[in-house]
């Protein structure tokens, strides 16, 4: 579940002083997304994405929103914590009833869980981090202690996704049954695939609805902290938009030129597909 959330105060340490929110660098409202043990890998995996990119020149802030930590929180048997949205939501279609706890199937895959014989060669896990991680769906399930835990990731909150308005002087056309926007949107999005191939990293679920609105352009909403917006050093300009949802990413060797220009392309090409493009509404 995403939620916003909006900066009052911060304390210095636990019960230290408090700091107003106009004297802190901060944006002044954050998106916080929260996950339920089942998920919370999806939420470490693009966690550490975004760790990742902060480490190269000119990517959070830029190319993504900037991510402020990812955290963990077990829930004692007896609270009585509710996350009311979590049983509100209807998934459709329905999953079915069932009786015995263990049963109920978990829609959280990756390309790594599954046993292909030719991806073997793509993944390298010498260390065993992917079996032994803390999150990995089988430890989860072997686990005694099957307490509570919610996971919560934080950013800064960008704006709305992708939209044709976005563009007034755009014409979108319909070819083949998908949208498709102007050569000036098509380059707003395709600067930003590229800052993500520089980075040997694949995005893998590259939809208009993961791809949002900077509001650091004439907006009061993250005045101060975004006022400094970065200016990406790959293309000299401040884009336009921000990637999010790295949870389906995978990264690749960018010192091999047939990883680079394999991947680099699959990247770039998912502008054509209707998976892309297919709920845009005008």
């Amino acid at each position: 579940m995403v939620f916003t959330a909006r900066l009052v105060n911060l304390r210095r340490s636990l019960r230290g002083e408090i700091a107003p929110a106009h004297s802190l660098p901060l944006p002044s409202q954050f998106c916080v997304k929260l996950a339920k043990p089942e998920y919370i890998r999806s939420l470490a995996r693009e966690a550490w994405f975004y760790e990742q990119l902060s480490k190269k020149e000119g990517y959070p802030g830029a190319v993504t929103p900037v991510c402020f930590g990812f955290f963990t929180c077990p829930l004692a048997s007896e609270s009585d914590v509710q996350i009311p949205a979590w049983s509100s939501v209807r998934i459709q279609p329905e999953a079915p009833s069932y009786t015995r706890a263990g049963e109920e199937p978990v829609y959280d895959f990756y390309i790594d869980d599954r046993d292909v014989k030719y991806l073997h060669s793509y993944f390298d896990d010498d260390r065993t981090s992917h079996l032994k991680s803390r999150w990995h769906l089988k430890q989860w399930r072997e686990r005694a202690d099957r307490s509570p835990v919610v996971g919560t990731l934080i950013t800064e909150r960008i704006g709305e996704p992708l939209r044709p308005k976005d563009f007034p002087n755009a014409t979108s056309t319909i070819r083949k049954g998908v949208n498709h926007f102007s050569k000036e949107a098509e380059t707003e999005i395709m600067v930003l695939l590229d800052d993500l191939n520089a980075a040997g990293i694949l995005h893998g679920d590259v939809r208009f609805n993961n791809i949002l609105r900077d509001l650091s352009s004439g907006s009061e909403l993250n005045h101060w902290f975004s006022a400094a917006s970065q200016i990406c050093p790959r293309h000299n300009q401040i884009h336009l938009y921000r990637i999010i949802d790295f949870d389906r990413a995978c990264r690749w060797n960018t010192d091999n030129p047939v990883d680079q220009w394999r991947f680099a392309r699959i990247q770039s090409t998912t502008l054509e597909e209707p998976p892309f493009w297919g709920d845009c509404t005008q």
